[in-house]
């Protein structure tokens, strides 16, 4: 799986899934926060947890297009990304497994920081 920053703008989704033969490609906007960031890709992966067809916003721009795929023609990626659409069921399904993941993610690295500073704390006894 790669996580691509893209600019994203306007009409443009949130984030997006792409897959390939190769690997999965996920893409956030650059200027997310951390935590928005999070967000996004833990949606997008729910949406490949759950099986569902990949859709792309018909708001990619040619020259997200052409970073994505460089060396082939602009209409040979623009038709291997066509938009097939998610329902709003699919949308709220991915939504409450990132969500999910999302919060599952934060109890991991705060169960982390609170061992690591427990180590400390019992050292410094």
């Amino acid at each position: 799986m790669v996580i691509l920053p893209v600019a994203l703008s306007g009409n443009a989704p949130s984030g997006a899934w792409i897959p390939t033969d190769d690997r999965d490609y996920l893409l956030v906007p650059a200027t997310a926060s951390p935590t928005r960031r999070r967000s996004i890709l833990c949606h997008e992966v729910g949406h490949i947890l759950l099986h569902h067809d990949p859709a792309l916003h018909d708001g990619l721009t040619t020259d997200q297009m052409r970073s994505l795929a460089p060396n082939l023609p602009l209409d040979t990626t623009r038709r291997m990304l066509q938009r097939t659409g998610y329902t709003d069921i699919e949308e709220a399904d991915a939504e409450h497994v990132g969500t999910a993941l999302s919060a599952a993610l934060e109890d991991v690295a705060r169960a982390a920081e609170w061992e690591s500073s427990s180590r400390l704390s019992s050292r410094l006894r």
